[in-house]
């Protein structure tokens, strides 16, 4: 296997250091005065310097660290900074109530956990915090049993340190970031993104949408700005509650479109909905939008016509994808409007997604030597999606039973996910999603 780092695309390329690489007009009265922001100059020396208080900190390669602070600037300088150094990123869904957050703080088992005071101020009473490096975001300095991160943020180097971001590269199939769900239908999962994983992900996002020079993005995904820097273009955060997009202020975001210049956007449904209302309702279109991604959720025909009226320049498109497999197919938002039929279109698959309809009882038995081929559906029925390739994850941490119900070996050695949706194929190679299979089983 090959060693890799997502990192050294963003702390070693040749972008301008002048170049805008991070913008956050959601901070509070950021749209009245002070945007902040950082450059690509500025954001390696931050790097460089957190990489320093890290490593003072006693943290290494492998360990993993749990990101619980509010998005920030130095929240995905942070980030960088740990996955750069070989640390292993571990990302909570927001939703998560105290009771699953203990169970993922369990399954995680993190040397580090970087949160805010209020949410560490109790970690004497959290057996699993004891053991732990506790960082927190908002305080200096940080108080006891905790190092402030402020403190980390180290200018001066000593003998042997570097003043320079450092990329430690790590075998493909080594740990570099664990998302975990919210588990609403279970215990959380931790998909487990393997350094070759992650690269292969952002370079399926890439050769999907090829990055144009000065392109300003705005996604509603964080994980996203890991890709936008590895690319080397400027991403704008909207100014909303990331984890609920559903409720923005749709005005003010419009207001960071205009105000940034941005170039291309992704969001939910829901998200995007709203934005059609507050642009459709005014004489102002934002003109600049030259490319748009929908994802998260199916999206209806009537949902695709507002947004190509709202966004008649952009190039349009509904992206069909998941934590464990980004991106698996996708339609245009033209093709999708006219388009009637059953189900949800979501079009053809990405060039590195293989993507297959089957019937498979909810514990998969060992596959015959033929692998799906007894479990495919005919033409044009729904069946359960499943995908291969080079950027679908194949493990969930510290969960067999998830990797035993999600996960199905082929006989030639490959991995296949299952969705859990269900989908059939028209006789144009195109995919539409029915429904859940979660009630729907075949038992033979």
């Amino acid at each position: 296997m090959g060693q890799v780092n997502l990192a050294s695309l963003i702390l070693s390329r040749e972008t301008k250091a002048e170049a805008l690489a991070l913008a956050i007009p959601g901070a509070t009265g950021a749209l009245d005065g002070t945007v902040p922001q950082i450059t690509y100059g500025e954001l390696r020396k931050r790097v460089a310097s957190l990489q320093r208080g890290l490593a003072r900190l006693g943290l290494r390669p492998g360990d993993r660290v749990v990101m619980l602070a509010p998005i920030s600037i130095d929240f995905f300088a942070l980030a960088l900074a740990l996955l750069g150094a070989g640390q292993v990123l571990v990302f909570l869904d927001g939703r998560l109530d105290r009771r699953r957050l203990l169970r993922v703080l369990q399954a995680a088992q993190p040397q580090c956990v970087v949160s805010v005071h209020q949410a560490l101020r109790f970690w004497p009473l959290l057996p699993t915090l004891w053991n732990t490096r506790r960082i927190v975001t908002d305080r200096d300095p940080g108080g006891f049993g905790t190092t402030s991160l402020a403190s980390l943020l180290v200018a001066q180097t000593r003998s042997g340190e570097s003043d320079e971001p450092q990329v430690v590269l790590q075998p493909e199939e080594k740990s570099a970031l664990l998302s975990f769900t919210s588990g609403t239908t279970g215990r959380p999962k931790g998909a487990d993104r393997t350094h070759g994983i992650l690269l292969a992900q952002h370079l399926a996002l890439k050769a999907h949408a090829p990055d144009r020079s000065g392109e300003i993005d705005m996604p509603c995904f964080p994980a996203v700005v890991l890709h936008n820097l590895a690319c080397g273009i400027g991403t704008v955060l909207p100014p909303i509650d990331l984890r609920h997009p559903g409720a923005a202020d749709a005005s003010r975001v419009l207001t960071a479109i205009q105000r940034f210049g941005v170039t291309s956007m992704s969001g939910a449904p829901a998200y995007m909905n709203l934005l059609c209302d507050q642009i459709l309702q005014s004489s102002h279109k934002p003109s600049a939008v030259r490319r748009l991604y929908i994802g998260g959720a199916p999206v209806s025909r009537r949902l695709a016509r507002r947004l190509m009226q709202a966004f008649p320049g952009a190039n349009a498109e509904a992206v069909y994808g998941s934590t464990e497999a980004e991106p698996m197919a996708s339609v245009s938002l033209a093709e999708l409007s006219d388009t009637e039929g059953e189900g949800y279109l979501i079009g053809r698959e990405a060039p590195v997604a293989d993507i297959t309809l089957v019937e498979l009882p909810e514990q998969a038995p060992p596959l015959p030597a033929d692998g799906l081929a007894s479990f495919r559906v005919p033409q044009g029925e729904s069946g359960e999606v499943l995908v291969r390739g080079p950027h679908v994850n194949k493990h969930y941490v510290g969960d067999e039973d998830a990797v035993r119900r999600y996960k199905v070996r082929d006989p030639d050695g490959s991995l296949w996910h299952r969705t859990g949706d269900l989908a059939r194929r028209d006789s144009q190679g195109r995919l539409w999603l029915t429904g859940r299979q979660p009630d729907r089983f075949l038992h033979r």
